[in-house]
C-alpha cells in the first residue's frame, strides 16, 4: 500500500502536536505504520483473482471449515508472524484477509506456517490458493 500522504508536517519521536500531519506522525512513529505503507503487496487485479480460484477450490471441495481449535491456531500463528498486518488483520505476504482466508480449510499459508489437515473424504488436502 503506497503512503497516503507525504507532506512530513511532524515531529519525529515526539507525541503528537495540534497542527502536525497525523497520518505523517504514525508513519514516522509507528513501525506498524511504516510496514503498512512502506512494502508492496499484491495489486488489487492479483488479489480478485487469488480469491475467485481460492473460492472456486474451497465450493469444488465441498466448502470445508476449519473447527475452532484450528482457526484459533492458524491466527494464533498470523498474528506472531512478522507479515501480519494487525491494523487490516491482513497477511503482508498473500494479502489476505485472515479471518476469511483461515476459515476455510482449503487454504494454506503463503510460508507454510499453518498445520496441514490429515487427507479424509470430509477434510480434503489444503490446497495453495491465495
Amino acid at each position: 500500500m503506497k503512503r497516503p500522504c507525504t507532506c512530513n508536517r511532524f515531529t519525529p519521536g515526539k507525541p503528537f502536536q495540534h497542527g502536525q500531519c497525523r497520518l505523517c506522525w504514525l508513519y514516522a512513529n509507528d513501525e506498524r505504520y511504516q510496514k503498512l505503507w512502506s512494502e508492496p503487496g499484491p495489486t488489487f487485479v492479483e488479489q480478485v483473482k487469488k480469491v475467485g480460484k481460492a473460492t472456486a477450490a474451497w465450493i469444488a471441495a465441498g466448502s470445508p471449515l476449519r473447527t475452532t481449535e484450528e482457526l484459533a491456531e492458524c491466527n494464533a500463528i498470523c498474528q506472531a508472524c512478522p507479515e501480519y498486518q494487525p491494523l487490516l488483520n491482513r497477511c503482508g505476504k498473500c494479502g489476505c484477509f485472515l479471518s476469511a482466508k483461515a476459515r476455510m480449510a482449503t487454504e494454506t499459508c503463503p510460508l507454510g506456517k499453518w498445520p496441514t489437515r490429515e487427507k479424509t473424504e470430509s477434510s480434503p488436502q489444503p490446497t495453495e490458493g491465495t
